[in-house]
């Protein structure tokens, strides 16, 4: 793939199946041995590795963050890598992993590494900077 093709592809993770909640393009854009690595997401071997792992945090992350929206910024693609930040912004209304909902707004940074594998991404890397997510969740 080209590397314009790569970013249109991270495009269409964040900006289509994250920030418009379209799950199902995770399965269009992602492959079948797609892995998600990040400090949020259990890397068991079993039914929360991978693709299902990702989809069953962004619907736990939309029901407790219902405006959660994702940005990106510098978008860097060479060869079959893509690399980004990333800019999170929401509201904490709904219990979360069994923190109370706080009704705060939060504004996270953090980036993204990705490899694309015959079209569709076969890893992410995300990870966050700094605290604000959890002073969100009051921690």
């Amino acid at each position: 793939m080209s590397t314009q093709e790569n970013k249109d592809l991270l495009n269409r993770m964040f900006m289509e199946a994250f920030n418009e909640q379209k799950p199902e393009v995770l399965d269009q854009i992602c492959s079948p041995n797609f892995n998600w690595e990040t400090p949020e997401v259990s890397m068991k071997i079993g039914e929360t590795e991978g693709l299902k792992s990702l989809k069953d945090l962004m619907v736990v992350k939309w029901k407790s963050f219902p405006d959660i929206k994702y940005s990106l910024e510098d978008v860097i693609s060479e060869a079959n890598m893509i690399s980004c930040g990333i800019i999170i912004e929401g509201t904490f209304v709904n219990e979360f992993y069994g923190y109370a909902p706080t009704g705060k707004k939060f504004m996270a940074k953090g980036l993204v590494f990705g490899i694309v594998d015959q079209g569709k991404f076969s890893l992410m890397r995300f990870c966050i900077y700094g605290t604000p997510w959890l002073k969100a969740l009051g921690v």
